[in-house]
């Protein structure tokens, strides 16, 4: 395979694709921990609502947005590369 002028082993990349891989990696890992942040506000700003007496408590509106925040924070750490590898791995 010719890329460039430049003869490419099968086990090598050419330098784009590895750039693009490198910073997807880095994106998708931003993004997780932006979902767990997220989620983790979400969750605390539930409790102490539900925990507050100032306001009017739905437990069933707590619940649901607690679920919700919980799902948050487990998809932002699934979308972490690291972290999927990690989990991977101890899975196998």
């Amino acid at each position: 395979m010719v890329v460039s002028s430049v003869e490419v082993g099968m086990g090598e990349k050419p330098t784009g694709v590895a750039a693009a891989e490198l910073g997807g990696r880095v994106l998708a890992g931003a993004l997780g921990w932006v979902l767990v942040l997220l989620g983790t506000l979400g969750a605390a700003a539930t409790l102490l609502r539900l925990a507050g007496t100032t306001a009017p408590t739905n437990y069933t509106g707590s619940a649901v947005a607690l679920a919700a925040c919980v799902l948050v924070v487990a998809v932002g750490l699934y979308g972490n590369p690291s972290i999927r590898e990690r989990l991977r791995s101890a899975l196998r």
